[in-house]
């Protein structure tokens, strides 16, 4: 297990440097506070505060937690649980990579292996869609529209972008963006998932006070009177695909 798995749990790498490591994941809940703990405080800063938390400094409890929290997620099982959590571990992801691209001389000097933007294009199957050009990159059409999907902003909109040979033309920092969204993808596959009865048994209490914490959000905005009653069937339909965690389009969402 290497800081960099830790820092990038949701890597194929990582995934592989814990089964390597045939890790019981009943057995660390049952065994190791440090990292159910930890695990905790990931979900708990994506509900509050869009964040994972401070990372744990041993390697080893900041990888694992990452596998329990995935665990904590799909047990409390709400939407708005796994879209933050989701948005939460990809944020922080992103704030680190841009920084690690942008990682200084001295930096690059150390001893620290860094995650590389070549590294992140094959790990999401985008080597053969994005390439650079002068000034920027162009990333295939249908991949950007993918990725692009739920970013807000008109400069996001296809009919706003350069088109060519089916390829979209953007920036640098574009691109981190895309690449923060497949991120997201990849840690939102499969959530929620049915948790064993023996690890689900020892974690409890911890998903009891995720809970807690998500009834203590104020979900709502400045709305005077909601009368589902009166919703015509197209958003009555809209609503139903929230409940049950289905995507939607940007335009269906701000409806």
């Amino acid at each position: 297990m290497q800081p960099l798995h830790a820092r990038y749990p949701f890597l194929a790498a990582a995934r592989e440097a814990v089964e390597a490591a045939a890790v019981d994941l009943g057995a660390v809940v049952a065994t190791d506070e440090a990292v159910t703990q930890r695990a905790v405080e990931r979900v708990e800063h994506a509900i509050t505060d869009g964040s994972v938390g401070e990372p744990h400094r041993r390697t080893r409890v900041e990888l694992l937690s990452y596998p329990v929290a995935r665990v904590l997620v799909s047990m409390v099982d709400t939407h708005v649980c796994t879209r933050k959590y989701a948005q939460a571990e990809a944020e922080t992801a992103h704030e680190r990579f841009s920084a690690e691209f942008g990682a200084t001389a001295e930096f690059k000097s150390t001893s620290t292996e860094r995650v590389t933007l070549d590294q992140l294009l094959v790990e999401f199957d985008l080597a053969g869609a994005v390439r650079e050009v002068p000034g920027g990159y162009r990333v295939e059409v249908g991949q950007y529209l993918d990725l692009a999907a739920d970013q807000r902003g008109e400069r996001w909109r296809l009919v706003n972008r350069a088109l060519a040979d089916g390829e979209v033309r953007i920036d640098s920092s574009e691109l981190h963006v895309l690449l923060k969204q497949a991120i997201r993808h990849r840690v939102t596959d499969g959530l929620p998932f049915q948790v064993p009865d023996a690890i689900a048994d020892e974690l409890g209490e911890e998903v009891e006070h995720l809970n807690e914490t998500l009834s203590e959000l104020d979900l709502t905005r400045e709305i005077d009177t909601v009368v589902p009653e009166l919703f015509p069937p197209c958003m009555q339909a809209l609503l139903d695909q929230i409940q049950q965690g289905e995507h939607l389009e940007h335009h269906s969402r701000f409806a």
